[in-house]
């Protein structure tokens, strides 16, 4: 089995990011948007050969980072990929001058909270109704 890459994301992986978004985000990016993302847009894909098996997604404004998007297919999940893209999202935000790193998930989706957990984030709030059917989780982790 080839090794993962963790890699900015780049024209030829633009189609397999947005289907693997497609496939497990509700909130998915298109092709169009991924190739028009802002420029304080920090967005890498976990890849294995030519195939993205993860994305992750952040926007550095100031010394604050959060985090836009983190999605790894099915097929690939518990490899420690989330945690190798996190990981280097983190350091991406460092490099860019952020101090903190926030994200919001989804209160019932134990597995994400578990790898933000995992990856040094703390609950510092809850946005009710911040999702269609769920409240959200504001989750902080320090970067120095």
């Amino acid at each position: 089995m080839e090794k993962i890459e963790i890699l900015p994301l780049a024209e030829r992986f633009v189609p397999g990011a947005a289907g693997l978004e497609k496939e497990c985000l509700s909130t998915a990016w298109s092709e169009t948007q991924l190739r028009g993302l802002p420029e304080y847009a920090v967005y890498l894909v976990a890849v294995r050969g030519e195939t993205v098996c993860g994305t992750g997604c952040l926007y550095c404004i100031g010394d604050e980072a959060e985090l836009q998007n983190l999605a790894v297919a099915p097929v690939c999940r518990r490899q420690g990929i989330g945690e190798a893209l996190l990981a280097k999202l983190a350091w991406e935000a460092r490099g860019r001058g952020c101090v903190s790193m926030f994200l919001e998930v989804a209160s019932r989706n134990e597995p994400a909270k578990r790898l933000y957990e995992k990856a040094g984030f703390s609950p510092v709030g809850v946005r009710k109704g911040f999702y269609r059917d769920d409240d959200a989780v504001l989750m902080k982790k320090a970067l120095v």
